[in-house]
């Protein structure tokens, strides 16, 4: 009897013992936790807008307005000594954007960004550029937010902390797609042309959390960044697009993160 119980006792230290070196490898320094930030471009938006019939709960058929998207993101990670981990990577296609600055000199480990509300219209700088992006507001320790997501909640993606296959390692760049089809509020779909205004650009804001990992999978920080766009779009009937699909996502279609080391 008391074998068992030492046996049992020696088990749970055991189990408590890696829980504990697991939290210690994915834990932060101590101090002001740096914000290793990467760097965040759109390199390919597709959006169109159709309408179709849908029975729902026996209910119907039903005259719905539909969205379908697709994203294509680069994500780069410019550091020799640091791997990104990322937690959340989304994208808004909002009505109207708004950014508040903030006065956190330092993101810690666990800290959010807020969404705040602020009137007037979002800051342009003055007179937008020829081409046909520009970036609004670009960092990270600074409050932002947007009314009347176009493509809801489909435009997240979520990799788990514990899955070192999606990390971004040292000098990397990733492609990331994101895509989906929603459908819209009633009340949405009736104007959903205030999205693209003029038929000619969008607001679009592009969000990643995640962690900065040094050797042996240390996390030694977070890896935050937000980037509020003002695109310009190519447009013909009810479809709206931006930039070319890359090809490294061409060559690898199925893939969700595709790794591109730098040259």
């Amino acid at each position: 009897m008391v074998a068992r119980i030492a046996s049992a006792l020696i088990v749970i230290a055991a189990l408590c013992a890696g829980t504990l070196l697991g939290a210690y490898m994915l834990k932060p320094k101590l101090g002001p936790y740096p914000n290793y930030g990467p760097e965040v471009r759109l390199e390919y938006l597709y959006i169109r807008i159709f309408n179709t019939t849908v029975t729902i709960n026996g209910v119907g058929p039903k005259n719905v307005t539909m969205a379908s998207f697709m994203a294509v993101i680069k994500v780069g990670n410019p550091y020799n000594d640091t791997d990104i981990l990322p937690s959340t990577v989304a994208v808004h296609i909002p009505q109207d954007a708004y950014y508040e600055e903030s006065n956190v000199s330092t993101v810690t480990f666990t800290a959010t960004i807020s969404v705040k509300e602020k009137g007037g219209q979002i800051p342009t700088g003055g007179s937008p550029p020829n081409d046909s992006v520009e970036v609004i507001k670009s960092g990270d320790g600074f409050a932002y937010g947007f009314t009347n997501d176009l493509i809801l909640d489909h435009g997240v993606v979520r990799f788990s902390l514990r899955d070192i296959s999606s990390v971004i390692p040292r000098n990397s760049d990733a492609y990331l797609t994101i895509s989906g089809t929603v459908p819209l509020p009633e009340l949405w779909s009736k104007n959903v042309k205030t999205w693209f205004h003029g038929d000619s650009w969008a607001y679009v804001i592009i969000s990643i959390d995640g962690k900065a990992l040094g050797n042996n999978l240390e996390a030694k920080g977070t890896s935050d960044h937000v980037l509020i766009l003002k695109v310009r779009l190519t447009h013909e009937g009810n479809e709206y697009w931006y930039g070319s699909i890359p090809k490294p996502i061409l060559y690898n279609p199925t893939d969700i993160l595709v790794i591109i080391p730098r040259g």
